[in-house]
């Protein structure tokens, strides 16, 4: 009988092999230019919606991702770098079929990038949102509550 690890590192294996079946690269490769997400919070955290609509501030981030959840047409994530955590938005009807793929086998503790530009939501919250690109680094091994 597999300990309860044993059986999350083998379903954390199984949507590995769904992505690469799908033709999705599972690691990636590079995902240069991105910002830290501290920095991002320090250089816009103060701006309106309509600074950010009047000026488009695009970014690229990567991060671990600490939280995600869908509401309706809409999909939410915070990731997490060495510097802050920053909320992604992506509107799930736009997306391709690889980018829904990535998303629907997105696991608390995978690495991803992401790209967009900067917005508010309608809680106000800053994100990067609009599109999304998504560069899927897997953790074979499984967050685990303490």
């Amino acid at each position: 009988m597999q300990s309860r690890e044993e059986q999350l590192q083998e379903a954390r294996r199984a949507k590995i092999a769904a992505l690469r079946q799908a033709g999705v690269d599972p690691f990636g490769g590079r995902f240069a230019d991105r910002r830290l997400v501290g920095d991002l919070i320090r250089a816009y955290g103060a701006a309106t919606a309509e600074e950010l609509d009047a000026t488009p501030v695009p970014v690229r981030i990567a991060g671990r991702v600490v939280s995600q959840r869908s509401h309706g047409k809409a999909g939410f994530a915070h990731l997490q770098d060495g510097s802050g955590r920053l909320q992604i938005y992506l509107r799930l009807p736009e997306l391709d079929d690889a980018s829904r793929l990535i998303w629907e086998q997105l696991d608390l503790g995978d690495i991803v990038g992401a790209e967009g530009r900067l917005m508010r939501t309608r809680t106000g919250e800053l994100t990067p949102g609009t599109r999304w690109r998504p560069h899927p680094w897997p953790s074979a091994i499984p967050v685990t509550p303490a």
